[in-house]
């Protein structure tokens, strides 16, 4: 994992989670927002960051970050871009008690820097040694690097990878001219797509999915399973965007001690936000027809009814139509006999959350209300965290066989299990009790 909370820690009993989320009656915590005054520009390091978001580079206190504005291009009110900043805040450090996340700060006193208010707030990433599928998956030099940590990666595994590296990184060059020559090409001429461009890009765009997918499938066996997992908790937080149909949004990473894993960057759609500004809510018209003509038809269909953030959930790693970008969720989703271990690692996680919400001090309520910021277009915050927690419960309760299999599978699993508790009580600064205590 790649960072650790640090603070008092304490330790929690097992006991039963049913209490509101309201029920403290400790005040609520000050908003987590960092200033930022003293961050200077920087050189951008070689396989840092992502290309999915444009951004700046800067040094803070030693420390490199991916400094944006996670609403610049949305038409909305300042109190409604903080608020919107905070959820993909908030779902970072969610994110980040299951799997690799990039640690995200709210900061602000940096409007001279980014061409905006100081007031403002944006989302400081530290960087790490990342790229989105997108790019390392046209990269000859990955296979390389896999070849390298893999024993199972072998030297004909590391051939087919660069073919395809080189035919990938063909067609993604010539997808972008096509772009670049079109200046409409997102939304065709007076909103209808450019029949020309469709019939020239699409075939393009067919292909290079195939061979990114069948990059995809030459991976070792650990990412991919690392793959289903994340997409699994995408969904569970309500992730619109796990993966887009350019493949941003996951990626490659260089852990800290040199191994690759799979991470999540860029948790915009999450909980309550849809796309474009708009609330899960409002915005399913907006999701579905953002999508341009030029781009291969979907299999798989986004459904209204499984598009809001509610304790409703999909079968997770299995069931794809509460993303709208299903089909490329569900071409890297590994296999289907994978999923019911990716469900039970992660339910683990969300049962272990749960005890938390009978302590008197509960670090993940915190931690939230710290990077939540409330206002009347999205869902109060309270609000957020109790659909959350019912979400988990759904998971525990209606795919992973309610709370005595979280039990057994804690008691079969005594490494893995253990591994999980001290990664959340190094997250949250508590020490985490075995379930079945």
């Amino acid at each position: 994992m790649l960072s650790a909370v640090s603070s008092p820690s304490q330790t929690v009993p097992s006991s039963a989670a049913s209490t509101s989320s309201q029920a403290s009656s400790q005040p609520p915590p000050a908003q987590s927002i960092v200033d930022f005054s003293s961050a200077t520009p920087a050189e951008a390091q070689q396989a840092m960051g992502t290309s999915a978001n444009l951004g700046k580079i800067v040094l803070f206190e030693g420390t490199h970050f991916y400094l944006k504005d996670a609403v610049s291009y949305l038409p909305v009110s300042p109190e409604m871009g903080n608020a919107i900043t905070s959820r993909e805040v908030a779902s970072a450090k969610m994110y980040g008690l299951f799997l690799p996340a990039p640690e995200e700060l709210m900061v602000n006193q940096c409007g001279s820097m980014m061409g905006g208010e100081d007031n403002k707030i944006y989302i400081a990433s530290k960087l790490v040694s990342y790229q989105d599928f997108a790019d390392c998956l046209i990269r000859k030099e990955l296979a390389d690097d896999l070849e390298q940590q893999f024993e199972e990666f072998t030297n004909v595994h590391t051939e087919a990878f660069k073919r395809n590296a080189d035919t990938a990184k063909g067609l993604t060059d010539e997808l972008c001219v096509l772009r670049e020559k079109h200046s409409n090409w997102w939304a065709g001429t007076g909103g209808a797509p450019n029949t020309e461009l469709v019939q020239t890009y699409r075939p393009r765009a067919e292909q290079l999915d195939e061979v990114m997918q069948a990059q995809i499938h030459l991976l070792p066996e650990s990412l991919q399973r690392q793959m289903q997992e994340h997409l699994a908790v995408s969904q569970l937080l309500g992730d619109w965007d796990p993966i887009n149909a350019f493949y941003k949004n996951m990626g490659i990473v260089k852990a800290e001690d040199g191994n690759l894993q799979v991470m999540r960057v860029d948790f915009g759609s999450c909980l309550d936000v849809g796309f474009q500004g708009q609330s899960k809510e409002t915005g399913f018209d907006t999701a579905v027809k953002q999508r341009p003509a030029v781009f291969p038809e979907l299999k798989n269909v986004f459904k209204m009814e499984n598009a809001t953030f509610s304790e409703k959930l999909p079968r997770l790693a299995e069931q794809f139509d509460d993303l709208p970008y299903a089909d490329h969720a569900q071409s890297i989703a590994g296999k289907a006999e994978w999923a019911d271990s990716t469900r039970m690692k992660v339910a683990y996680r969300c049962s272990l959350i749960l005890e938390l919400r009978d302590c008197v001090q509960n670090p993940f309520e915190t931690m939230l209300k710290e990077n939540l910021i409330d206002t009347p277009e999205l869902t109060a915050k309270n609000a957020l965290i109790d659909t959350f927690y019912a979400r988990m419960e759904t998971l525990i309760n209606e795919q992973c066989g309610a709370s005595v299999n979280m039990m057994n599978w804690e008691k079969n699993q005594p490494e893995l299990s253990t591994s999980i508790r001290a990664d959340i009580s190094s997250r949250l600064g508590i020490d985490m009790a075995p379930l079945s205590t």
